[in-house]
């Protein structure tokens, strides 16, 4: 007589568990850190990066809706304005920050 042990029940996979979580949920379980991530992109090829990685949502114009950045502390190096912004105060501002000014 054959005994058929039990299939371990195998882990659900990402998307359908993300299928039914809140944004809040799924923001908290993005990584904090700079990190190493790989993927397959939607032609086959493999892509890795170093650091961080920038999540948006947008809508159907492209409009950001929501942007989120895994990573704890960025470090800032230039402060873009548009030259309407272009005044004495901002670059000051943006030099006693160590940063670089840009319009």
């Amino acid at each position: 007589m054959l005994i058929e042990t039990p299939r371990p029940l195998s882990e659900p996979k990402q998307l359908d568990v993300q299928r039914h979580q809140l944004a809040q949920d799924a923001i908290a379980k993005l990584p904090k850190v700079y990190d190493r991530g790989v993927k397959k992109n939607a032609k086959g090829y493999t892509e890795t990066w170093n650091g961080f990685k920038l999540h948006i949502n947008v809508n159907d114009c492209g409009l950001p809706l929501r942007a989120v950045l895994t990573l704890r502390f960025v470090t800032s190096c230039y402060d873009l304005t548009e030259a309407i912004y272009d005044g004495n105060q901002i670059w000051e501002q943006s030099r006693n920050l160590g940063h670089v000014p840009i319009y």
